[in-house]
């Protein structure tokens, strides 16, 4: 039924504006004054509408936006507490990176890296590796957000950690030094 409707071609009052009444179509001169006073009523209280729907749809436009914007700024601020907790360079490693320009502070590779649940790491490494920086920094936008992906991984993947040993045939020995 709905897909019916936006087939359907809009009714031609919806299309076209109303047009503007004429003399010849009324019988006293008075009706016809009346009509053409409601016809321009009409016509300026569509337009005040419409100019209210504008500016509402661009406020809500920029609320979203400004909203967006401070929840990214406060993603920012959680990567770079992480950082400097995590790292006690983090500061200096990556503001000499971004003054090198290996990192960016914009566009796309920054705000994934911002958005990324690792940016933190992402970042410190990319920092204290400016080659893989640097090749990462000379790819197009979608090829720079999958090589992040791949360092994701390569980051976030475990180091192998030692289990300690039991001794063979499972038993302990209660002496403390060489045997007698």
């Amino acid at each position: 039924a709905q897909i019916q409707e936006l087939k359907a071609p809009k009714a031609a009052a919806e299309t076209k504006p109303e047009s503007a009444p004429k003399r010849e179509d009324f019988s006293s001169y008075e009706d016809f004054v009346e009509a053409r006073a409601l016809h321009v009523a009409r016509t300026e209280a569509k337009k005040e509408l419409e100019e209210f729907k504008r500016e509402s749809k661009k406020e809500k436009e920029d609320t979203t936006r400004a909203q967006a914007q401070k929840e990214f700024s406060n993603r920012v601020a959680s990567v770079i507490e992480a950082g400097q907790k995590a790292y006690p360079d983090f500061d200096a490693a990556v503001n000499e990176a971004v003054e090198d320009g290996l990192i960016p502070v914009k566009g796309p590779l920054y705000e994934a890296i911002m958005d990324s649940d690792m940016g933190e790491k992402l970042v410190y490494h990319l920092a204290k590796h400016p080659a893989e920086a640097e090749r990462i920094n000379k790819l197009g936008p979608l090829a720079q957000i999958r090589e992040l992906g791949k360092l994701e991984d390569k980051l976030s993947a475990k180091q192998p950690q030692r289990e300690t040993m039991e001794p063979i045939g499972g038993r302990t020995s209660n002496t403390n030094g060489l045997r007698d």
